[in-house]
């Protein structure tokens, strides 16, 4: 079996068993710590398989612990796991597929099955089709007209992968490309994936190698296979599923080409006469047009041009200019690390402070902390910014309730550095309830981040219905900076938002959402994201000096419209 089963394989059998277990009542944290396995699988670039019953080799791997570790084995060798089929007992499997839909979890997914005989997709649309749960009693037609709108979302899926499973792979395969290459023959990353768009359908790249020198450095490559020849490129398929194109380009006319692949078409309009001339490099060709370079996130065949005439692009931010972050999360609730560990990870990429921002005690499921234990877990901040003679600031990632009150009174969110609010359920709701609530929770004067604003995970669960001109009034009116979340599963605000955000007059603050040390390298993500969005460094707070952020912090009455 194990020659037959990739990383994607292995992550959809450790997501079904999470969801088996969730829909059985099991330990939720084991439950979550499954879930959280298979999305670290399915972004690895090194194949797994191989490594099956070498639990060291498996447990190097961040986010694999020894029971990860087991399943994962058991899953390479036998196609499955012995959980799963035991939990089909208690729920059949099917089942697992409506908790695809959102607002939908695992009580409601019970209640389908014990009360209408719903046991997957099929015959949750008969079910509905029929008027079976909205006439059946402690189901209704509330239900119903929900499910019937979840089910049209997820025919909304594109199927693409997101960036932050794609763009890893791609890095890796041209790396290894590249110390297989003979001379100075080149091999670059192009299409959407060059332009961070948050999804891709595959990976490009653009090369001075001929595709018979391409199809024998690849022919060797385990994680390579079905290499074929069509429409003058080289196409295979990645161990992840991933599909693979590879096009060739003479060194002299590399750069025009690589615009060209690169795109997007309407970039590419913009451009008029572009590859008259063809040439080497792509700062040649945009000299040639009396054009600065224009970075791939850039081009989006809109107003790019005229932003670059006007030198606005070298005014957006860059990784290079985020000098803290203000969202993480410890061991305290749902991460993975100490506090300790997540600091001298901050420190070690230059950041000149971090607040550390565990859950509030409503997310049960994440372990969220009571106000006592947020008090207690003052004390070990303090110690550890003391020790580690680093600035560690006193945080809460804070539920905002259906009412649009949040987590936690007054006198405990004053004792704060940071008040991030944050909404994690009730995102189906109508438009109406959804802006009366974030309405409410702004309009205390206490928060200063809203996290990850729609709520969206690409490719998994649509964005509230917000009404996004008076989110973005409201945020600016309020004093309230918008995140740009960077984890590649969420990426929100997205790069439309962002720039709309700007226009609007907001602040915008680009966090990882962390939970263990290597979450910060998602930060490159967020800063994409808001370059999509032609977002200024200046106008993010977490680019600020401490001095200036602590003065903005302490001040919410007086930051408003006229404040920012």
């Amino acid at each position: 079996m194990s020659d037959q089963v990739n990383n994607r394989t292995i992550a959809i059998e450790l997501g079904r068993l999470a969801s088996l277990m969730e829909i059985a009542g099991e330990n939720p944290f084991r439950t979550r710590a499954i879930r959280n396995g298979a999305e670290v699988v399915v972004h690895l670039e090194e194949p797994l398989a191989p490594l099956a019953g070498n639990t060291e080799a498996l447990t190097a791997i961040p986010g694999i612990g020894a029971g990860i570790a087991a399943l994962i084995t058991e899953i390479v060798q036998t196609g499955t796991t012995r959980a799963i089929t035991e939990l089909q007992q208690k729920a059949p499997e099917g089942l697992a597929d409506i908790l695809a839909i959102p607002g939908i979890g695992a009580k409601t997914a019970g209640k389908l099955y014990q009360l209408a005989d719903v046991d997957g997709l099929d015959t949750l649309r008969s079910a509905l089709e029929t008027g079976r749960i909205a006439s059946t009693t402690g189901l209704g037609p509330k239900l119903a007209e929900k499910l019937a709108a979840g089910l049209e979302s997820l025919g909304r899926k594109t199927g693409r992968a997101r960036l932050g499973t794609s763009l890893p792979i791609a890095r890796a395969l041209r790396e290894r490309l590249i110390s297989r290459m003979a001379g100075d023959a080149r091999i670059e990353l192009t299409g959407s994936l060059r332009r961070w768009e948050e999804t891709t359908g595959d990976i490009n790249f653009l090369t001075t190698a001929t595709l018979e020198e391409m199809t024998a450095l690849l022919r060797g490559d385990a994680q390579v296979s079905g290499l074929t020849v069509a429409n003058g490129a080289l196409h295979g398929t990645h161990t992840s599923g991933l599909e693979l194109v590879i096009i060739p380009a003479a060194p002299e006319e590399f750069g025009t080409a690589w615009i060209r692949t690169t795109g997007p078409a309407a970039h590419i309009a913009l451009l008029d006469g572009f590859d008259a001339s063809p040439a080497a490099s792509e700062e040649a060709v945009y000299e040639s047009l009396g054009l600065p370079w224009i970075a791939p996130e850039f081009r989006q065949g809109r107003d790019e041009l005229d932003r670059a005439r006007r030198g606005e692009l070298d005014e957006v931010i860059a990784i290079t200019d985020i000098r803290g972050e203000l969202h993480c999360h410890t061991v305290w609730s749902d991460g993975h690390a100490s506090i300790e560990a997540m600091a001298l990870a901050a420190k070690a990429r230059g950041y000149a402070y971090l607040a550390i921002s565990d859950h509030s005690h409503s997310l049960g499921v994440a372990n969220g902390l009571t106000r006592e234990r947020l008090l207690a877990q003052a004390a070990e901040i303090a110690a550890v910014s003391r020790r580690l003679e680093f600035p560690l600031l006193r945080s809460s990632e804070v539920e905002v309730h259906r009412d649009g009150s949040l987590d936690f009174d007054i006198e405990t969110l004053h004792g704060l550095d940071v008040v991030i609010a944050s909404t994690h359920s009730g995102l189906t709701r109508p438009r109406a309830e959804l802006m009366a609530r974030l309405d409410a929770a702004l309009s205390g004067g206490r928060v200063d981040v809203l996290a990850h604003p729609s709520g969206r995970l690409i490719e998994a669960r649509e964005p509230g219905d917000f009404d996004w001109p008076a989110v973005f009034a409201l945020a600016r009116e309020r004093g309230v900076a918008l995140e740009i979340n960077a984890d590649p599963a969420r990426l929100d605000l997205k790069g439309d938002h962002a720039r709309e955000a700007i226009e609007a007059g907001c602040l915008l603050s680009i966090n990882c959402d962390a939970h263990h040390p290597q979450g910060f390298e998602l930060m490159e993500y967020g800063i994409a994201t808001a370059r999509r969005g032609f977002v200024p460094r200046d106008r993010v707070i977490n680019t600020w000096p401490l001095e200036k952020l602590r003065s903005w912090l302490a001040s919410p009455a007086t930051r408003g419209a006229a404040g920012n």
